[in-house]
């Protein structure tokens, strides 16, 4: 019995670390109960975070490739609550990329895919 069980667990974990989309969204969470997630994943042309913090707090957000060359970057002052930031991008640039998210709490970093 206790073989059985351990094969469906192993089988269980590998299906599901196979089956993982990007569609993973949450970008980090802090203290301060800050979240932030992207709209789409995978993406094409543009990304789009929405952050969800009720302080207002500024982001620097820098898109990098595998690499680390920095592709792209914009700041964006939260006023507090719910809101949405576009970072627009190349039609060029496609693969996963880093998007590395700065502020006064720290840096964080998630993959996205871009088509």
């Amino acid at each position: 019995m206790k073989k059985i069980f351990l094969i469906v667990a192993v089988m269980f974990v590998s299906l599901t670390a196979f089956n993982q989309t990007y569609n993973q969204s949450s970008l980090f969470y802090n203290t301060n109960k800050t979240y932030l997630r992207f709209i789409n994943n995978p993406t094409k042309g543009e990304i789009n975070i929405q952050i969800s913090n009720p302080y207002s707090e500024k982001y620097d957000l820098s898109l990098y490739s595998l690499s680390g060359q920095k592709i792209s970057e914009v700041s964006f002052d939260h006023p507090g609550g719910v809101s949405t930031k576009t970072m627009y991008i190349s039609a060029s640039v496609s693969g996963m990329y880093f998007l590395v998210a700065k502020t006064t709490e720290g840096q964080q970093s998630l993959k996205i895919f871009i088509q």
